[in-house]
């Protein structure tokens, strides 16, 4: 069985959808049902762990020594001596034995068995190439975005791995979820706080906050304003390594609720973004 990895654990510990799935969560507290071993959380600290002050202490000095060393007053005599202290604090931290390494579990040999369906495999192949060709004016057309959806659909009958599940009823869960009795634990409450708290302060003001914009924020409003003119872009000349769906929900969104080629509609597109990646 394939190991949890550090980011999908808070991945799941942090998601907002976690608050209407709890019976996920509970798994790992349960021992399994054939009778084995109950599984092990990944980490786990004893209670002898002591906190690493001089780690901490480290870092903070560190910042202090390089606002020395920034300028307009540079002070290079009291930005060697913070690093100095910093390193003699890190050593005596690894002295205390205040930073270690995770014991090395051991490998479990998983093996993956890919099918691949020939015929899709030849309507992928060819597909590949001819979205890649008709690609090549960097720009979005009927034709292009046919075969790029076209491409996606085949490449998803090759390799596709249908997976035994049983099918999720949703009025089920919802029943459960409402009748639980510790749905709300703390932990849950908290990351609704932080849903909620993030959703204030990136909603609250918005049209005033921040007032000004910079020529960055002017060449975004320019290829949006190509986007309702009708060039389709797929990659900006305006803004180069900016992904282009930034520009085209700005435009979606003029269109949908006549902000108007504005800062506002900037800030209201990239404030909806991070409200929807919290979820």
């Amino acid at each position: 069985m394939e190991e949890q990895s550090v980011l999908d654990y808070l991945k799941e510990r942090l998601s907002l959808r976690r608050l209407f799935h709890p019976d996920g969560s509970e798994q790992i507290n349960q021992e399994p049902a054939d009778g084995g071993e109950p599984k092990t959380p990944l980490v786990s600290f004893d209670g002898q762990t002591r906190f690493p002050w001089r780690s901490i202490l480290a870092l903070v000095l560190a910042l202090l020594a390089q606002m020395q060393l920034e300028p307009p007053t540079q002070n290079w005599i009291a930005g060697v001596a913070l690093y100095t202290s910093a390193a003699g604090l890190l050593v005596w931290g690894l002295l205390m034995k205040e930073w270690g390494s995770f014991k090395r579990q051991e490998m479990v040999e998983t093996t993956i068995g890919l099918n691949i369906r020939v015929i899709p495999l030849f309507i992928f192949i060819p597909l590949i190439f001819a979205a890649f060709l008709t690609f090549g004016g960097n720009r979005f057309t009927l034709v292009n975005t046919l075969l790029w959806v076209a491409t996606l659909a085949a490449g998803l009958w090759t390799f596709w791995e249908p997976q035994n599940r049983e099918p999720i009823n949703f009025i089920d869960s919802l029943r459960r979820w409402l009748f639980k009795g510790n749905r709300f634990d703390t932990w849950k409450l908290l990351v609704l706080a932080v849903f909620i708290i993030s959703a204030f302060f990136h909603f609250y003001q918005l049209n005033q906050i921040p007032l000004n914009m910079t020529s960055d924020h002017t060449e975004k409003l320019l290829d949006i304003n190509g986007v309702l003119q009708g060039q389709t872009q797929i990659f900006f000349s305006n803004n180069g390594g900016r992904e282009p769906i930034q520009f085209y929900m700005a435009a979606l969104f003029v269109k949908l609720f006549d902000t108007g080629m504005t800062f506002f509609t900037l800030k209201l597109t990239m404030s909806v973004v991070f409200m929807l990646s919290l979820i």
